[in-house]
């Protein structure tokens, strides 16, 4: 089985696990988030960003966003010209 079939495996049997086994999968999801440890895309030079960073960057995002700190596509495109 691959990583995709294991992954729609678990999906659609999860709700047969009881609570020792759901705690089990969840720490030690939460474990591999929080440590590094699981790899979610790469930077435009290679380098490799983790979850954890993906998540910690989201939120930052978001907060940037809320706070009103961001270009439109207008002021972007504006700023490309003079490129």
């Amino acid at each position: 089985m691959n990583t995709i079939e294991k992954r729609d495996f678990i999906h659609s049997h999860l709700h047969f696990a009881d609570d020792i086994l759901i705690d089990e999968v969840f720490k030690k999801i939460n474990t591999a988030i929080n440590s590094n440890k699981v790899i979610v895309g790469y930077e435009a030079g290679g380098k490799p960003i983790s979850a954890y960073q993906f998540l910690k960057d989201l939120k930052e995002a978001e907060d940037q966003i809320r706070a009103g700190n961001f270009l439109t596509l207008e002021e972007m495109e504006r700023e490309a010209e003079n490129w």
